[in-house]
């Protein structure tokens, strides 16, 4: 963790690669190490915005840097640190300032933390009924890096838990900075039992750049199947490979024995493009066959489915926050080992409060994330593994949107009406735990008919009725009718465009109804000129697909729910709603009362044209005293 970000990656005896990334937007297809990294570094600014506790995107960057720079800077996770004593600026030395030779200022970092925490404490006053005392500007301050450790877990979980590790199992071993100042915190969220913090974690990054290995790659492709005919031929390939690796170090000075090879088959699966990196493990007698056990290991992982209380210890490069219920134990070289204490359910009761409110966006949000993330990865087809044409959220147990990831925004409020036209046709006596229903009808929230829409319920420890819905909406290329991809621009009744689906279990408690599935995706071949799928095979695959990011947002909701216990998880999910709503109507009322300002009316307008030149228009009014709105005019 260091000013302006914080990075995360995984090691398991050996560093986890990737060939794909993607930086500020733009994809770099090369071997990199997988290193996931989130704003919420010691420069991430501080806002609160709409009833929220938000940390970044945006930086304070080194220059003017947080407000405590002495720089007219921003406020940011350093000042909340340093305003909390977690920072303590005798130990800093005095390069601050415009002359750089000033010590790090608490009393602005605490006036600006001040005014952010009147902020807070007037718009709670006027917008929640609840009558709760002010927050102070410590609580604040906390608030703020209670959200920003919620953020790194995020990006923690997104490594790990999305694909197939258990966080609990895993020591967190930090260094930058900061990162002493947040690892308690984020273990215990996590899970994880041990923090290991390096005698030089401080400037370990600078430190292990000056000690890593020199490292030269060479790859080129194959795409052969991976069979006993061919191995020969990949022997012989990885041996030409490690000749050129050792031939370019050998002429930068490096002899035989200080070489070491370590070899990579990329292999996937045939009919798709999910590449997994795999090498023998080390106590592996490294034969080919070896890699065929490293791959299918990764898949099923990936993809199946002594100091007690808050003290500080501080020396030379490091600033260490231990945690209450966490002990450390400096060892003889320095290092200090923390042991996490075993964590009680969190009591945080049911009134809203805001810093709760922010953490529980983070947990939300996560879970649609991590469904994408599988849905992505496991799919078959073109149009949800590269295109991207999918989403995923949950939903409340009356149906109503909680959280959605960044995908495709025209599905979500399909998808809530959706899943609210399943409870009401249905009934709660028509479901039960292990059912999952496929549906993509118009009368069913449908949008078309190749957006399949798979909905899971979401039962905990054996309630009667769902406690949430998880729910993802796919495009599938092809569900037959007239024409291949299902959108025929001629059609004159439904069955034309293709299979449809009113209400269909695709698991009926824990069994899948394969059998039917392909009898109703084959149905439309029944009426004339049409044909029933043209691609069965990517449509069971990519169905599977979505089961199984259903059944990951499943796992983690009954996580969430075993650590705040169910009332609590549900009061804080209408408090995002009802948040939600509040955000809206603050919008519109800012609209409408710069466009009355401006035009003297509330209304927007605008208009678009069809294929023969029909227009299409639509007013919309605002009305900003009881901020809300409602088409004036459409045609």
């Amino acid at each position: 963790m260091a000013n302006g970000s914080f990075q995360v990656s995984r090691y398991a005896g050996s560093f986890a690669h990737v060939m794909e990334t993607a930086i500020a937007g733009v994809t770099i297809q090369a071997p990199q190490l997988d290193i996931h990294t989130v704003a919420a570094g010691g420069g991430s600014r501080l806002f609160f915005r709409s009833g929220l506790f938000e940390v970044g995107p945006e930086s304070a960057c080194a220059t003017p840097g947080p407000v405590c720079y002495r720089k007219n800077g921003y406020l940011a996770v350093t000042d909340a640190n340093l305003v909390l004593g977690r920072i303590i600026p005798d130990y800093f030395p005095h390069i601050f300032g415009e002359s750089e030779n000033e010590p790090l200022d608490r009393a602005a970092a605490l006036e600006a933390m001040q005014h952010i925490t009147d902020e807070a404490n007037a718009f709670y006053s006027a917008h929640v009924d609840v009558s709760r005392p002010p927050m102070s500007v410590e609580e604040v301050a906390l608030g703020f890096i209670d959200v920003a450790n919620e953020t790194m877990c995020r990006a923690i979980r997104s490594i790990t838990q999305a694909k197939g590790h258990d966080t609990s199992r895993h020591v967190l071993a930090c260094f930058g900075g900061a990162g002493g100042q947040h690892a308690c915190a984020i273990a215990k969220s996590l899970g994880m039992k041990s923090v290991f913090i390096h005698r030089y974690s401080g400037i370990l990054s600078a430190y292990g750049l000056a000690l890593a290995d020199v490292v030269h790659e060479a790859q080129e492709p194959a795409a052969k199947v991976f069979s006993k005919e061919n191995f020969e031929y990949f022997r012989d390939r990885l041996k030409s490979l490690m000749e050129q690796c050792r031939n370019e170090l050998k002429k930068i000075g490096f002899t035989d024995e200080l070489i070491r090879y370590e070899p990579f088959l990329y292999m996937r699966y045939s009919r798709t493009d999910c590449s997994l990196m795999c090498s023998p493990s080390a106590s592996s007698d490294q034969s080919m066959e070896c890699y065929e056990e490293s791959f299918n290991e990764a898949y099923k992982r990936e993809f199946g489915f002594t100091i007690p209380g808050r003290e500080i210890i501080v020396d030379d490069i490091r600033t260490i926050v231990v945690e209450p219920r966490c002990e450390a134990t400096i060892t003889e070289e320095g290092n200090i080992c923390i042991a996490i204490g075993d964590q009680a359910q969190t009591d945080i009761g049911v009134d809203i409060d805001p810093i709760q409110l922010s953490i529980f966006s983070h947990r939300f949000m996560s879970i649609a994330e991590q469904m994408g993330q599988i849905l992505q990865r496991t799919a078959i087809s073109t149009n949800i593994k590269e295109r991207l044409d999918f989403s995923c959220a949950l939903f409340g147990p009356d149906g109503g949107l909680v959280a959605n990831a960044p995908h495709i925004p025209v599905h979500l409020g399909g998808m809530q009406a959706t899943v609210r036209f399943q409870i009401e046709h249905l009934g709660i006596e028509g479901m039960h735990d292990g059912d999952v229903i496929l549906c993509n009808h118009p009368k069913a929230g449908g949008s078309h008919l190749p957006d399949l829409t798979v909905i899971t319920p979401v039962y905990y420890k054996g309630s009667e009725r769902p406690v949430f819905f998880v729910a993802n909406r796919g495009h599938h290329a092809d569900i037959g009718g007239l024409v291949p991809g299902s959108m025929p621009p001629h059609s004159t009744c439904l069955q034309q465009e293709g299979a449809a689906f009113v209400s269909f279990k695709l698991v009926d408690q824990g069994r899948l109804q394969e059998a039917k599935l392909i009898e109703l995706l084959n149905a439309p071949g029944n009426v004339p000129g049409c044909s029933g799928t043209r691609n069965l095979s990517d449509n069971l695959s990519d169905l599977r697909a979505q089961i199984a990011a259903n059944q990951k947002g499943i796992g983690l909701v009954c996580e969430l729910i075993e650590c705040y216990g169910l009332d609590v998880v549900h009061a804080y999910m209408a408090h995002i709603q009802n948040n939600a709503e509040m955000a809206v109507r603050n919008l519109l009322k800012q609209v409408g009362r710069k466009r009355r300002e401006e035009t003297g009316i509330a209304i927007l307008s605008a208009v678009d044209y069809m294929d023969d030149g029909t227009p299409i228009c639509l007013s919309v009014q605002i009305d900003d005293e009881k901020v809300s709105g409602h088409n004036a005019s459409s045609m």
